[in-house]
């Protein structure tokens, strides 16, 4: 695999594991009162959009079935529904 497209998904890798840990810190209610908290997950995910549309189609398409994996956005409703229910 090129360095550019480890690099991309290291970028990816970095920014799930900032959602991850944020996401297990705090709750939906809390995470609804935080405004910066809420901008640094929108910018994360903004991040790993840009990220994903930088990865050539063959290596996405070999990754998941994931939407952002294969489209490189989120087709969601709603962010806060991938980490809380």
């Amino acid at each position: 695999m090129p360095l550019v497209v480890a690099e991309f998904l290291e970028h990816i890798l970095d920014e799930l594991n900032y959602l991850s840990r944020n996401a297990q810190q705090t709750n939906k209610e809390s995470f609804l009162k935080d405004e910066t908290l809420q901008r640094s997950f929108v910018r994360s995910i903004e991040i790993i959009g840009e990220a994903a549309k930088q990865i050539p189609e063959s290596v996405r398409t070999k990754v998941s079935s994931n939407p952002v994996a294969r489209h490189g956005r989120y087709e969601g409703s709603a962010y806060s529904q991938l980490f809380w229910s």
